[in-house]
């Protein structure tokens, strides 16, 4: 059995957390969801998003969802349905930590 990867380098880490274009002010209402390809799409047609946004570079999905994760309707199942791509989503802690244990 095969399960897909999707591995970054510190530099595309260091890059995706600079480049965030919401405010970062509360790491729990922010994440990235890393793609296994670049996506020709750039608008993902949701509806009732309540004040959650997203913003899709390339293989990337810059995420904001201050009503919380537990309700967006930005989840990884939509986004890998609406795209047609494999997805990893972190928030923004989890994130900083990969960031540090790749500078060490």
């Amino acid at each position: 059995m095969m399960f897909p990867v999707i591995a970054k380098t510190f530099l595309e880490l260091e890059r995706v957390v600079k480049s965030h274009p919401f405010p970062l002010e509360n790491e729990k209402i922010i994440a990235f969801a890393f793609l296994n390809k670049i996506s020709e799409i750039k608008e993902i047609e949701i509806r009732r998003l309540q004040g959650d946004k997203y913003k899709i570079d390339d293989d990337l999905i810059y995420l904001y969802c201050p009503s919380g994760f537990g309700s967006t309707k930005l989840t990884n199942n939509i986004i890998e349905k609406k795209l047609n791509v494999i997805s990893t989503t972190r928030n923004l802690g989890t994130t900083l930590k990969l960031l540090q244990l790749v500078k060490a």
